[in-house]
């Protein structure tokens, strides 16, 4: 509306016929807790709480563990059975030291 328009307001009457099963107190609260508008925005919320956690997970480091037993390594014998077999492991750690801080403007987001 441009500033100039000359707004005027006209008073208007609702027949009370048409209000009188209406209990607004109880519309009200829900609208405000079990409406489909307020459920989304509580969905809203838990998600945005779980990305954050998230984009906290990138500044940490990642650890894979492995574990194998058998004979899965090359071998001399032709015989290749529990006789020879070997248990190995190990622990793969990744992280992304040399950032330099680049990753935490994306978890400030």
């Amino acid at each position: 509306i441009p500033t100039n328009e000359e707004i005027v307001l006209k008073e208007f009457m609702v027949p009370e016929n048409l209000t009188t099963g209406i209990d607004f107190e109880k519309d009200l609260d829900v609208a405000l807790n079990n409406s489909l508008s307020a459920k989304l925005a509580v969905n809203k919320v838990d998600y945005a709480s779980a990305e954050k956690i998230v984009a906290r997970s990138s500044l940490l480091p990642q650890i894979d563990a492995f574990g194998t037993y058998g004979t899965s390594k090359e071998s001399h014998h032709y015989d290749n059975s529990f006789d020879n077999a070997e248990w190995r492991g190990g622990v793969s750690v990744k992280w992304d030291v040399f950032s330099f801080g680049s990753t935490i403007d994306q978890y400030s987001v």
